[in-house]
């Protein structure tokens, strides 16, 4: 807006106008002492989850497991492990029991369908 003023209050334009307000516009944007600070946008703290009970699990037993030490962690998922193994083998045995037993009548195949072949 300053410009402007100026233009106006001059009695008559000179005929070097352009090369007038390309000064004056780099006067503008060079001025003296003028300091740009960026300022950086805040951020939000993140909301720290209250401790609470998840699924079907309370509190305590929570707690409990995150106070353990890694040992007993690590023994109670090998026990977990050798628990699964010893069930696995259980269910392969009987599997197997019933299988040696010989099937009284076995079903005969399927017929295959008739059809055209590849085409």
């Amino acid at each position: 807006m300053p410009c402007v003023l100026i233009l106006c209050s001059l009695p008559l334009l000179p005929p070097d106008l352009p090369t007038l307000l390309d000064f004056m516009a780099s006067r503008k944007a060079h001025k003296k002492d003028q300091v740009t600070e960026i300022s950086r946008k805040k951020r939000r703290t993140a909301n720290k989850a209250t401790a609470r009970a998840i699924g079907g699990v309370s509190l305590e037993v929570i707690n409990k497991r995150r106070t353990e030490k890694p040992e007993v962690r690590q023994a109670s998922r090998e026990q977990a492990i050798r628990e699964i193994k010893e069930r696995a083998k259980k269910a392969k045995a009987e599997k197997a029991k019933t299988a040696s037993k010989g099937p009284a009548g076995k079903a005969a195949p399927a017929p295959k369908a008739v059809g055209r072949g590849k085409r």
